[in-house]
């Protein structure tokens, strides 16, 4: 068996290196396959237990530079944490966001527009999805087409379209251990029974079974909000 003792990490690049356009550039001449089954597993390990690790390290995402005076295009890039954040700002919020959905607890987020708070969002579901299991999540928005507006061909205007944007442009490694299942409101992995499921903000959204976690977007502009919110809460 390889252990740390008969593999330093450090002498050997990382086996799967962002290419900053979406992609992996992977080194696989350097890895023997048994130093590269020890690197996987080392990676999938800390992966599962921090998702900002997941995030920051793994996690594509678009920037829209909503806030970019020049206009610039649309960038594909990794969750930003600290000083590697669009325009070299030292961004904090997309951390701190998603350090707040672990362990899972009621979190209320008052945000401006350009904060990706909605793609953290997404990728603490990826990571539920990704890494646990018997666990059930439901996502709910004004409409329905902001929560899933495709299925398995959502786009990133919607919640489920960015979770399969983000599961899309995972390295091999990561999406070989996960197979995950896009339905029109429905995201399964199901040999580890972890089911997503979205709503629209009706008054009886979220009823039936419990939830281990419900992801509410934009629930300042929800219509009757405090009957959607009662029936949350009873799930």
């Amino acid at each position: 068996m390889l252990t740390q003792a008969s593999f330093d990490v450090a002498e050997k690049p990382p086996l799967y290196e962002p290419d900053g356009e979406g992609g992996w550039i992977v080194h696989d001449e350097a890895y023997t396959e048994e130093e590269a089954a020890y690197w996987t597993a080392v990676e999938t390990q800390k992966c599962a237990r921090s998702a900002t690790y997941y995030a920051t390290r793994y996690c594509y995402t678009i920037n829209e530079h909503l806030d970019d005076p020049y206009g610039a295009p649309p960038e594909i890039s990794l969750v930003p944490s600290g000083k590697h954040a669009p325009n070299g700002r030292d961004w904090i919020h997309p951390t701190a966001v998603l350090s707040a959905f672990f362990p899972v607890r009621d979190v209320l987020v008052e945000k401006s527009r350009d904060m990706m708070v909605s793609w953290v969002a997404m990728v603490a579901v990826s990571h539920d999805l990704m890494f646990r299991r018997n666990w059930k999540v439901m996502t709910l928005s004004r409409i329905e087409d902001l929560v899933d507006d495709g299925g398995e061909n959502a786009t990133v205007d919607s919640l489920h379209g960015k979770v399969l944007f983000i599961y899309n442009h995972l390295p091999r490694f990561l999406r070989d251990g996960a197979t995950l299942e896009f339905r029109k409101l429905r995201i399964v992995n199901a040999a580890a029974d972890v089911h997503v499921s979205g709503f629209s903000a009706t008054p009886s959204a979220g009823r039936g079974p419990k939830w281990q976690r419900a992801i509410i977007d934009e629930f300042a502009w929800v219509g009757h909000s405090e009957q959607v919110m009662a029936s949350v809460t009873r799930a």
